[in-house]
């Protein structure tokens, strides 16, 4: 039989992009209000890996990734998504009746383990949260890397965003040691 334990906490990261620094720089205020003090931000990076929110977005899409010093409770995950949904509908605008996001903001939970992130679309691989989230786990950490899976995200099979992504691994593993 195996025992229920408590968890620890975990990292929070949010990825977003968008075809305008200044929207990206306003995103990263407010999460910066709601979630406090930032310990890990990417310089932005062109998001070339797929063009299928260039219709609704534009082109020349930028992607930014910050993590949080505070640690977080994997529960929290779905309220998180749940914010960042409103932050993408008040930055959208409505062309011909069709709403267009003009960011695109993904939270996720890093840790030691595995990389998470949330989304509002089921499919056979991911777990059902609350509040209309689901978890999808995009990334496993093993032999000292983290290793896509069948489905992973091609933006998260870089080599750039895994490189950030072990750099805050190891921000996050050091606040445990302590």
């Amino acid at each position: 039989m195996s025992k229920l334990k408590k968890t620890r906490k975990v990292k929070l990261v949010i990825a977003f992009f968008s075809n305008s620094i200044k929207i990206l720089d306003e995103i990263e205020l407010k999460l910066k209000k709601k979630y406090g003090k930032i310990d890990y931000k990417t310089l932005d990076i062109d998001f070339t890996e797929t063009d299928y929110y260039n219709d609704e977005m534009g082109d020349n899409l930028k992607t930014r990734y910050i993590s949080f010093h505070k640690l977080v409770l994997r529960s929290i995950l779905p309220l998180i998504k749940k914010y960042c949904c409103k932050l993408e509908y008040k930055y959208s605008s409505n062309k011909n009746g069709t709403l267009k996001r003009l960011v695109n903001i993904d939270p996720g939970l890093l840790s030691l383990e595995n990389f998470i992130l949330a989304t509002g679309k089921a499919y056979s691989h991911r777990i059902y949260l609350d509040k209309g989230v689901w978890a999808d786990l995009t990334l496993i950490y093993q032999k000292e890397n983290f290793n896509n899976l069948p489905w992973t995200y091609p933006n998260y099979q870089s080599k750039k965003i895994k490189k950030a992504l072990l750099k805050i691994r190891e921000i996050y593993h050091n606040q445990l040691k302590r």
